[in-house]
């Protein structure tokens, strides 16, 4: 059965500010660089066939210390980026929320000089459609991401199989932190998803 190792890039000093990071050129703290040496050893002997990366700084930086640690090629995607929150970048987080979760409830509504949430969505769900869907029977694959990316996990996964997804319910804080690692494994039944690494919960909302 195909299998993805989706990570969440390692921490910045955006995170630790607790500011948005957005579309922002944010480089990973020691902190980041460490979980990502240490993901890069975990995923070693896994047999993975390539990294699938952001190319946004931080998720790069990540995904090449994990390509150090497996022997994995990298392949870097504009399409995999978070959401572009526009004037809400570089803000901190506790001050743009309530601007963050009408955009959320309100999917289709652009954040202002950025994008909406369901243009975030359906780029980032057709092309993990794609590299999904290109997959070998026992490959094995990783992908470098962001909080977004793992706070609608599940419902990527939907869309990924074609189902129907309420992105209104997907939330904008809480999940796994920068670092965390989740294990999808693809076969008839469905999905399994199992969480390798829980992450830097101190890491703030995901973005």
């Amino acid at each position: 059965m195909p299998t993805v190792y989706f990570i969440r890039h390692g921490s910045t000093e955006a995170n630790q500010k607790g500011l948005t990071r957005s579309w922002g050129s944010f480089g990973l703290d020691g902190a980041g660089i460490l979980a990502a040496k240490n993901i890069g050893k975990m995923l070693a002997g896994k047999d993975i066939s390539k990294i699938h990366s952001s190319d946004l700084r931080r998720a790069r930086e990540t995904a090449n210390y994990i390509s150090a640690g497996t022997g994995a090629k990298l392949e870097a995607h504009p399409e995999l980026r978070t959401w572009n929150l526009g004037r809400l970048s570089g803000k901190k987080v506790g001050s743009v929320l309530p601007q963050l979760n009408f955009h959320s409830a309100k999917p289709h509504v652009p954040t202002p000089e950025g994008e909406s949430f369901k243009q975030f969505f359906d780029r980032s769900s057709g092309k993990l459609k794609s590299i999904i869907g290109g997959l070998k029977e026992n490959e094995a694959v990783a992908i470098v991401g962001h909080g977004r990316h793992m706070n609608g996990l599940d419902g990527l996964m939907k869309a990924v199989r074609g189902e129907k997804v309420d992105l209104s319910k997907i939330p904008v804080t809480g999940g796994p932190g920068p670092g965390s690692v989740v294990k999808l494994t693809f076969g008839k039944a469905g999905v399994k998803r199992e969480t390798l690494l829980g992450g830097d919960k101190t890491g703030g909302a995901a973005s």
